[in-house]
C-alpha cells in the first residue's frame, strides 16, 4: 500500500473526500487524520500509484479552484 499527504489548510477535507469518492472505482483509497494533514493510502503497486496520485492531485485542485 502506498501512501502520501496532503495540508488541510491547503486542501478542504470535503474536497479530498469527494475526490476519494470519484476514483473509488480506480482504487481503494483509505483515509486517515493527523492533526493538519490528511494521510491517503492507496491500494495499489508502486508504478500505477505515481500516475493514480499526480492523476488524483490534479482532480483535487480542479475540484477545490471551481469552488474557490
Amino acid at each position: 500500500m502506498q501512501f502520501f499527504k496532503l495540508n488541510l489548510e491547503i486542501y478542504p477535507l470535503k474536497y479530498i473526500k469527494k475526490a476519494i469518492e470519484d476514483y473509488s472505482s480506480l482504487v481503494k483509497i483509505k483515509c486517515s487524520l493527523e492533526e493538519n494533514t490528511v494521510i491517503l493510502n492507496f491500494d495499489c503497486d508502486e508504478e500505477d500509484f505515481q500516475i493514480i496520485k499526480n492523476e488524483f492531485c490534479n482532480y483535487l485542485i480542479g475540484l477545490v479552484g471551481k469552488y474557490i
